[in-house]
Order: structure tokens, then C-alpha cells, then sequence
């Protein structure tokens, strides 16, 4: 009797973890890429200096994708890059409000995407208030959903750029990039995923940015 409840069991399991293998979500296919890297740069820096999270721009996309995207990003630096003090979007917000700058920085970024305009001298005046030396400007670059002929797509690009306000430039710049495809009936992923693979595929390179001679500033005179 044991044997056959055994072998019922046995049987039973199994079948459970075949129907577990069929429900599987398809895999993300995606990619990190470190589009600029200054040669005295590496996280060793970073992590010394700590950075701050700036709002993004209110540019192309909703308020509740850039805040996705934003908090994902924070995670997965706290995960990749757990040494470096890490200041939140809303820390950042926070102690610019407290010296009335809310609008400014949100202008700051606003312009910056709009026009390439930095300004160094209100970079340096948040350094000293965020107590970090660089600030992590991050975009969401493409987003789409679509569904044609029965298949849903999604993807999600996020770019990011890392400010240095001691050498006033930009001196680390990458990209996160997810995509899947998956028929609409019997779909799996759901965009936090994508939006969690995209910050990891965008922080695991900055991660990695450490194996070159570097300076007391960072800065290349």
C-alpha cells in the first residue's frame, strides 16, 4: 500500500513540475552597454564619493513609468553597487526643497534634456547640500507596448548618465535594454520585470567600472 502511494505521489509531483516547465515565462532578451566611460573614472570613485538620484525629465513618458524606472534603477544599484552611499530621488527632492530649490532641479533636469545645458555652479551648490559628489541622471530612452496579430510586445531602454560635480562633466554613460515578445492570450511577463532587468542590464556594467589607474580628484587635467 505504502509502494502505490509512493508511486502515486511520485507520479503526481512530477507531472506537477512538467506543467511548471509549460507555464514558464518566455526569457527577457536584453542587454547592458556602457556608451562613455572617462579614462580616470571607476566605481572605486564612486563609491567614495556616493551619489544622488535626480528626477527625471517630464519628457515623453508618465509620471508612473519614470517612477518605475527610477525606483528599480535605485534597487538595483543598492544590489550591484552596495558600497556607495546612495541618496533616492526623493532624499534629493527633499533637501532641495529644504533651500527652496525644488522647481530649480527640476528645471535643471528639464533643460538639460531639452538643451544639453548644464549648470555647473547649481551641481556644485547640491553636492554640498546632498553631501555626494556624483548625481545619476537617468532616462527612459524607448518604451513601447503593442499588440499585432495576436502578439504582444514590450520593451524598455533606460539610459543613464553619472554628473561629476569636482571635475563639472559627465563621466560615465550606459544603457539598459529588455524586450520580449509573447502571445496575448497567454502572456507572463509583466513590465516590472522588464523594468528590473533593464535598471540591472543598465547598473551591472557601471559595477564594473574598477580596474583602471585613478586619481585623488578622478579629474584628467
Amino acid at each position: 500500500m505504502m509502494k502505490t502511494y509512493f508511486c502515486i505521489l511520485l507520479i503526481t509531483v512530477m507531472s506537477m513540475g512538467c506543467a511548471a516547465q509549460g507555464l514558464q515565462s518566455p526569457s527577457l532578451e536584453g542587454e547592458g552597454e556602457v556608451l562613455f566611460s572617462d579614462q580616470r573614472f571607476s566605481v572605486q570613485l564612486l563609491e567614495a564619493g556616493g551619489a544622488s538620484m535626480l528626477p527625471m525629465a517630464n519628457l515623453r513618458v508618465s509620471e508612473g513609468i519614470r517612477d518605475n524606472a527610477v525606483y528599480e534603477v535605485q534597487q538595483a544599484l543598492g544590489i550591484y553597487i552596495p558600497k556607495m552611499k546612495l541618496k533616492t530621488k526623493s532624499e534629493t527632492l527633499s533637501q532641495a526643497k529644504g533651500f527652496g530649490w525644488d522647481k530649480r532641479i527640476k528645471d535643471l533636469v528639464n533643460d538639460y534634456e531639452r538643451h544639453g545645458n548644464l549648470d555647473p555652479q547649481f551641481v556644485q551648490q547640491l553636492s554640498v547640500v546632498t553631501e555626494t559628489r556624483y548625481f545619476f541622471y537617468l532616462k527612459v530612452k524607448d518604451y513601447d507596448f503593442n499588440i499585432q496579430q495576436g502578439m504582444a510586445t514590450k520593451r524598455v531602454v533606460l539610459e543613464a548618465e553619472l554628473w561629476d560635480s569636482v571635475c563639472l562633466k559627465v563621466v560615465w554613460s550606459g544603457s539598459g535594454k529588455v524586450g520580449v515578445v509573447e502571445p496575448v492570450q497567454s502572456e507572463r511577463v509583466r513590465f516590472e520585470e522588464i523594468f528590473v532587468s533593464a535598471a540591472r542590464n543598465l547598473v551591472i556594467p557601471l559595477s564594473r567600472e574598477g580596474k583602471r589607474g585613478i586619481t585623488a580628484q578622478g579629474c584628467v587635467s
